[in-house]
C-alpha cells in the first residue's frame, strides 16, 4: 500500500493532479491498515513503563519513583523526603553563617584618602595609577621627601607627616 500510495502520489504530480487524489485515499488507507500495529507497540510499551509510576490518590496523577515517597504514600509535593530536605536546610544554613562570618571581617584596610582616583587632565578613572592611561598625563601622586607616602595632585602638604610639598 505504501508503494502504491508513493507512485500514484508521483503519477498525480505528472498528469496535473488527475491521480492525486488517488495517491491521498492510497496513504489513508495504508495508516488505516498500520493502526493496529501502531496500537499493539502502545500498549506493549505502556505495559513495560507502568510498573515505573505510582498514582497519586489525591489527585490521581502518574508520578514516577523520584516523584513519589513511599514510606508516606504521598507524592514528594505533599510529602517532601525529610532526608532531602534536611540536607538541602543544613546548605542554606551554612550559606547563612558563611555571609554572617563575612560581614564581621574587615577585608580591605587601605587608606584610599591620599589617592586621586580620576585624571586631573581628561577626568577618566584612573585609580592608584600614577599616569592616566587614557592620555599618558601624570596624575599627581607623588612621594612625601620626608615620609615617602603619596601626595594626591595639588595637595600643599603631605596627609601622612605634614611636611610641605
Amino acid at each position: 500500500m505504501g508503494s502504491a500510495g508513493s507512485l500514484l502520489s508521483g503519477a498525480g504530480n505528472l498528469l496535473g493532479g488527475f491521480l492525486g487524489g488517488d495517491a491521498g485515499a492510497a496513504r489513508n488507507a495504508k495508516d488505516f491498515m498500520d493502526r493496529g500495529a501502531r496500537d499493539e507497540a502502545l500498549k506493549k510499551a505502556s505495559a513495560e513503563i507502568m510498573p515505573l509510576f505510582t498514582r497519586w490518590p489525591k489527585s490521581n496523577y502518574w508520578v514516577d519513583q523520584t516523584c513519589w515517597n513511599e514510606a508516606r504514600g504521598l507524592c514528594v509535593n505533599c510529602a517532601p523526603k525529610l532526608a532531602t530536605e534536611m540536607e538541602a536546610t543544613r546548605a542554606q544554613v551554612e550559606i547563612q553563617q558563611m555571609q554572617e562570618a563575612m560581614q564581621t571581617q574587615q577585608v580591605f584596610s587601605g587608606d584610599l584618602g591620599a589617592r586621586n582616583t580620576v585624571c586631573p587632565n581628561c577626568g577618566k578613572p584612573v585609580g592608584s595609577e600614577k599616569f592616566c592611561s587614557n592620555g599618558g598625563a601624570p596624575t599627581g601622586q607623588n612621594k612625601c621627601s620626608g615620609c615617602g607616602n603619596d601626595i594626591a595632585a595639588g595637595a600643599r602638604f603631605c596627609g601622612n607627616c605634614g611636611k610641605p610639598t
